[in-house]
């Protein structure tokens, strides 16, 4: 088939004396052309060690070097008549001549001074000969981006104590911003300090704050009260007049009294007096419209009162404004000495790296810049060795990164700066340009293009044709994209390679409905809907759907053949449990949720244990949980054995105790390793004592039986948590458990693991990490997700420029850098979407959701799915009857059939279990009949996950304690024995967790519970609640039998009737939530509901303890009780 681009294709690989930008479209084989010009430049002579080819990531230049080195292998095996490859027809006519055999030749000898390498790897390079010139250590280390984040947060700290002594005192903008509000100064603060961690310089709008400033605003404001106090009847002019000069004097008398001796305490003074709400809208902060005409109509001189309105209204308008730019002028001001407070930070860092004799990779950036700029003879010389720069994603590079470029490859002629002949090779593509929140920018990649055009008007080369996908996927592409990126750069028409498609007639683009059945669905609920809608369609496709190869062949769909694109990873679990319920194994790169994993949990309790021996919480959680097993009954057996202490408390099990008096052997065995561990935990670094725990305690062999379906996912946790550990070599095991314990207490969002086998598993992967892969099926899925919320900070990496709001107030050039963001973003999620469809070679899924609300625009809203022109998704269609006709006959006795082949061995002797929790935070330990304090702090992180209350996770444990504790008569309900008893397991917890609990009240805790007792439907059940009931259920579905376990709060249980069972009438969910969101509301329900339909149950309640509100609830309504 004839590549309607190879003019093109061919211009770019073989004319080496030329530098070009190449623009190349989504598949069409890039990394081929940048081979084939590598290969093209060795054959004609060019030595190895005077080519650099700069790649994104590390992969991809394994892969490039790999495809070069095959390559030169071809062509020395050559002979003719025989034909030259596709990949390699660019590089030659169709004779490979003896002279280029013989250059190939030695270029394979050489083939190690060939540079191929990321960025980073090639300013290391760079820098690395001449440690004295770029003011390096010669024996400088790498750090790694972890590492670096965790000895910058260090030395952030430092820094943050230092500012806040008494020293600095009043000289301290720092200071002034924790004590006015600690909870936004800091994420401000550290904003800053990150922003400025860029290699590049960032500038920020420059601004004086003083008397000069502040006199319009105080002439204006002067003028209106003087203007008022000269008419004696303005008092009559009631309502909106009379409360605007009441906040003018106020505010002319505060602005009037301000200091400039140090300018930012005036700004501070700024940021307390705010907005009046009498001048100023609430919402946007705008100046509210003067309404007194009728006033001043009826208070003034009969024929006066125009004139005094529109007099008035002037003078109002003209201060209310000076006001405002006030403002404006104030908030530049203090972005700017921010910025100068937080630059002797990034200095304290780089003396911190230079101590340590370690450079970070923005360091690499920056030493290799500083190096060719400020050292003429150096940049020479370099230039004279790297003769040949290729740039693989230059979409994706920044302005430093194509300083240094422009450094080594650009010289001046005739006035004019150009790349000398031959020297700079750019392939990238606009229209894939994704990675903005890297310092990336198009309008870098804009910019170098038409200086490249404007050296020579034919550097710019154009490829389309796309070898991943078949034609009706790329014409419906082109369609979509053509307006949206019409005004953007590069945008070319895709053009197939496959004309045809596929010659079994099915559709290639087709789409689903999304479809709640709900009358005012949420964004959960149209999450759980089309989870569910995914399973079926992946279950209908796996084992049946025809997936053409490049060969023209096929073979069944596979999981490994599908692929999840998703936004964002938001609530991504409803998708995971739907395909994992039906069976199905997944590999997620994309979820944040990894803290959410069971395997985590279990592995963060172990590290806790291993790093305190007071950690009781922990060690209960880790002994209890799937990793021992042990039963509370059997813990309880054990510990009654310790005895009581001398002053009568109970004894604990713990770590490192004499545990002759124990008869419990996997206990004592437990113990015994735990203690050895600890010892060893002063002498190892915490890889190395983890990953002799993992080995110990056999926890992959337990993750692997525990999770049959896809054991994969899991074990990359656990894989990654070990990754994790080897950051904290230096600081210790310790800090490694704090910090954990931290980001599982913080729900943090963490990438999970990625299994180094994918091709058994369906890909959940993001549309970012997509970039570069191609699946046959593709599911662009979760668009209902709304936007992320940009930062404050907007950082426009292109002009190294910054802007911030300072609390409330925002400089004068904001808007405009907001709303530049803005169009970017949109831009770049236009891309997103772009990049997402092009990854399907085969099939490409869409899902359409009509009538979404959201707070925000949602991904789904970006494009419209034309109905009349793509075919609704019918399997009928999709796998036709006869299509076995043109299976090939290739061993299909793959691992995923293989592995297909034992489990239906497997389930011929036993059946297939499928363990469901209506709760992530309910593990094993459902089964037990009772939760003690321990298992309740193990559960925190899941227990109340969207309480933004004071207290946080420690106030819902106590309160679910007490009300355990009342209802078993353990505990008194009445106030003062409440509040004793609340007091004691503050103290509890305050002992354990090493850290104060302020905003835990006593008195307010055991108030809560008394007023929840009194609630009418709570003080009618009481006599026959039963607290902390286990429940289980089984149900078999398709052949696979699913097990529920898990604890109620509460449930009501009626005496036994005439069949002379008991039997549970309601079921009690206790919450603690001041404010719940409606999201959480909709999770609480579900989470009720699964008890209600596992056993039956007619009636759920959730009780919010601290409002006091409750809601009623069946499988199919639920309403709040008054």
């Amino acid at each position: 088939m004839t590549v309607v681009d190879m003019k093109q294709r061919h211009r770019a690989v073989r004319e080496i004396g030329s530098s070009f930008i190449v623009e190349a479209g989504a598949g069409s084989g890039k990394t081929s052309v940048l081979a084939a010009r590598v290969i093209c430049m060795l054959a004609n002579g060019i030595d190895p060690k005077n080519i650099a080819a700069i790649t994104f990531t590390e992969a991809a230049a394994s892969e490039l070097l790999g495809r070069v080195r095959k390559g030169i292998e071809f062509c020395l095996a050559w002979q003719a008549p025989q034909k030259i490859g596709v990949e390699l027809q660019t590089a030659f006519t169709d004779v490979i001549t003896d002279e280029q055999k013989a250059n190939l030749q030695r270029a394979q000898h050489a083939i190690g001074s060939l540079t191929i390498s990321t960025i980073h790897g090639f300013c290391q390079k760079l820098i690395k000969p001449y440690p004295v010139e770029a003011n390096i250590d010669p024996g400088a280390t790498i750090i790694a981006g972890p590492d670096a984040d965790l000895a910058f947060n260090d030395v952030f700290e430092k820094w943050l104590r230092d500012e806040l002594t008494e020293e600095k005192g009043r000289d301290s903008l720092i200071a002034a911003m924790i004590m006015h509000d600690p909870g936004r100064a800091l994420p401000a603060i550290r904003s800053v300090a990150n922003a400025l961690r860029d290699p590049a310089e960032i500038t920020v709008s420059e601004a004086i704050f003083d008397e000069t400033v502040t006199k319009p605003y105080l002439d204006a404001a002067k003028a209106f009260l003087d203007w008022n106090d000269n008419l004696p009847f303005w008092s009559n002019v009631d309502g909106q007049h009379v409360d605007i000069v009441a906040a003018t004097r106020s505010i002319y008398a505060a602005v009037s009294a301000f200091k400039f001796d140090v300018p930012h305490v005036a700004v501070m003074n700024m940021v307390t007096l705010g907005l009046n709400n009498a001048i100023y809208t609430a919402t946007g902060g705008d100046v509210k419209k003067y309404r007194c005409k009728g006033k001043w109509a009826k208070a003034a001189p009969k024929g006066m009162g125009d004139t005094l309105f529109q007099e008035a209204e002037a003078l109002y308008d003209r201060f209310a404004t000076a006001y405002l730019t006030l403002r404006e002028i104030a908030a530049s001001y203090a972005v700017q000495e921010l910025r100068n407070a937080v630059l002797p930070l990034i200095e304290q860092y780089q003396t911190f790296k230079r101590e340590a004799a370690a450079l970070d990779f923005d360091d690499l950036l920056r030493s290799a810049v500083s190096l060719l700029q400020n050292y003429p003879e150096v940049r020479k010389a370099l230039s004279d060795r790297y003769r040949h720069i290729l740039v693989d994603e230059y979409q994706d590079t920044d302005r430093i990164q194509t300083e240094i470029l422009m450094l080594l490859t650009f010289e001046v002629v005739d006035g004019v700066s150009r790349p000398r002949p031959g020297s700079l090779f750019l392939v990238g593509d606009p229209k894939q340009a994704i990675y903005r929140f890297r310092g990336a920018d198009v309008g870098t990649y804009t910019l170098m293009r038409s200086r490249l055009q404007e050296a020579d008007p034919d550097a710019l080369l154009k490829i389309n044709v796309n070898f991943r996908s078949q034609a009706p996927i790329l014409e419906y592409v082109n369609e979509v994209f053509a307006e949206k990126f019409a005004a953007n750069p590069g945008f070319e028409r895709l053009e197939p390679f496959h004309n045809s498609g596929s010659e079994l007639n099915i559709p290639a683009v087709t789409w689903f409905d999304v479809d709640t059945k709900l009358p005012k669905p949420n964004v959960s609920d149209w999450r759980k809907a089309e989870a569910t809608a995914i399973a079926d369609l992946c279950k209908s496709l796996i084992g049946n759907y025809p997936i053409r190869q490049k060969n023209g062949e096929y073979h069944v769909c596979r999981p490994g053949d599908i692929a999840f694109l998703v936004p964002q990873g938001t609530e991504l679990y409803h998708y995971e449990n739907a395909l994992e319920e039906a069976g199905i194994p997944i590999a997620s790169q994309a979820g944040k949720g990894m803290y959410r994993q069971q395997e985590i949990q279990d592995m963060i309790a172990l590290t806790r244990t291993i790093a305190d021996e007071r950690d009781t919480l922990a060690l209960g959680a880790f002994l209890r949980g799937p990793l021992i097993g042990l039963t509370e009954q059997e813990l309880l057996d054990e510990t009654h054995r310790l005895g009581e202490r001398a002053n009568g408390s109970l004894n604990f099990l713990s770590v490192g105790m004499d545990t002759s008096i124990l008869t419990n052997e996997v206990l004592i065995d437990t113990l015994t390793k735990l203690a050895m561990l600890r010892a060893e935990a002063l002498k190892k670094s915490p890889h190395d004592i983890l990953s002799e725990a993992v080995n110990l305690f056999m926890i992959r062999p337990k993750v692997r039986a525990r999770f049959k379906s896809s054991p994969e996912r899991r074990l990359a946790n656990i894989d990654r948590f070990l990754e994790m550990s080897t950051s904290y070599s230096v600081r210790g095991f310790r800090a490694f458990s704090d910090a954990m314990r931290a980001a599982w207490e913080d729900a943090e969002r963490t990438s999970e693991g990625r299994p180094d086998g994918q091709e058994d598993a369906i890909s959940f992967i993001t549309m970012h990490s997509a970039k570069g892969l191609e699946w046959p099926v593709v599911f662009p899925i979760n668009t209902m997700t709304s936007f992320l919320r940009p930062p404050p900070l907007i950082k426009n990496s292109a002009a190294g420029t910054m802007s911030m709001p300072f609390f409330d107030m925002k400089p004068s050039d904001y808007g405009l850098a907001a709303a530049h963001n803005d169009m970017e973003n949109r831009m770049e999620r236009f891309r997103l979407w772009y990049v997402a469809m092009t990854r399907a070679q085969n099939l490409l899924i869409l899902p359409r959701i009509e009538n979404l609300e959201t707070r925000g625009e949602a991904w789904a809203q970006l494009l419209d799915i034309d109905t009349e022109v793509v075919p609704k998704i019918d399997i009928a269609h999709l796998i036709p009857a006869d299509w076995s006709v043109k299976k090939t006959s290739v061993n299909l006795e793959d691992k995923a059939r293989f592995d297909m082949n034992t489990a239906q061995l497997e389930e011929a002797q036993t059946s297939l279990i499928d363990f469901v929790t209506p709760s992530k935070h309910e593990g094993t330990m459902a089964l037990t009949s009772r939760l003690s304090i321990d298992e309740l702090m193990d559960a925190v992180p899941d227990l109340d996950p969207y309480a933004g209350i004071r207290g946080s996770k420690e106030r819902g444990v106590i309160l679910h304690k007490l009300m355990e504790e009342v209802l078993t008569g353990e505990t008194s309900d009445q106030q003062p024995e409440l509040q004793s008893r609340a007091k004691e397991l503050i103290e509890q917890i305050v002992a354990r967790e090493l850290r104060d609990l302020e905003d835990l009240s006593a008195y307010e805790l055991a108030r809560c519970v008394v007023t929840t007792l009194n609630i009418p439907v709570v003080k009618e059940l009481r006599p026959r609640l039963i607290p902390e009931l286990g429940t289980s259920s089984r149900r078999v579905v398709e052949g696979r039998t699913k097990i529920m376990y898990g604890i109620m709060d509460a449930a009501e249980v009626l005496p036994p009737g005439a069949d002379g069972n008991a039997y549970v009438a309601s079921v009690i969910d206790w919450k603690s939530d001041v404010n719940p969101s409606k999201k959480a509301i909709n999770d609480y329900i579900d989470q009720v509901r699964k008890y209600l339909d596992a056993k039956g149950i007619g009636r759920g309640l959730i009780v919010f303890m601290t409002t006091g509100r409750v809601i009623e609830l069946s499988m199919t309504d639920y309403k709040w009780l008054d």
